[in-house]
C-alpha cells in the first residue's frame, strides 16, 4: 500500500468513514485482479482502514503484545496486493478453527512485509520435495 492514503486520512478536512478509507484502499490495491475470493480482499482492507483511522497514539494489540498504533500503520504501509494475496491464503489453507477473525487478520497483516519472500520460498521447497 501506498502511504498517500494516510496522508489523504491526515490531510482531509472531514474525517472519511472508514467505507471511504476502505474503498480508497481497495483501489490502491486493484483488489479485483487479485487471485481468490474478491469479499475476503474487502474485508481486510476494511481492517486495514480501520487501523489507518486509528489515531497514531493509541495502543492496540497484535499478536498478543502492545505496540503503537502508529508502528502498525508504519508496518501497513508497506502492504502490496502481493501480501493481501498471501494473508488470504494463509487465512484459508489454515488447519484449526480461527476464533477471531479480525485479530488473527490484523496480525498477518502486520507480519506480511517481513514473511512474503520467506512464505512462497518455503512453498515451493514443499512443492519441490526439498530439492532447492
Amino acid at each position: 500500500m501506498n502511504s498517500k492514503y494516510y496522508a489523504f486520512i491526515q490531510n482531509s478536512s472531514v474525517s472519511p468513514s472508514i467505507r471511504q478509507v476502505a474503498e480508497a484502499v481497495a483501489c490502491g490495491y486493484e483488489i479485483q485482479t487479485l487471485a481468490g475470493d474478491t469479499k475476503q480482499y474487502e474485508e481486510l482492507c476494511l481492517i486495514i482502514a480501520d487501523i489507518l483511522l486509528t489515531p497514531p497514539e493509541c495502543i492496540m494489540r497484535i499478536a498478543g503484545q502492545p505496540r503503537l498504533v502508529s508502528t502498525v500503520q508504519d508496518m501497513y504501509s508497506l502492504l502490496t496486493g502481493a501480501h493481501l494475496e498471501m494473508v488470504a491464503e494463509k487465512f484459508n489453507s489454515c488447519g484449526y478453527e480461527i476464533k477471531n477473525r479480525v485479530a488473527w487478520m490484523r496480525t498477518a497483516l502486520y507480519n506480511a512485509p517481513m514473511e512474503l519472500d520467506s512464505y512462497y520460498q518455503n512453498q515451493v521447497n514443499q512443492d519441490l520435495g526439498g530439492l532447492v
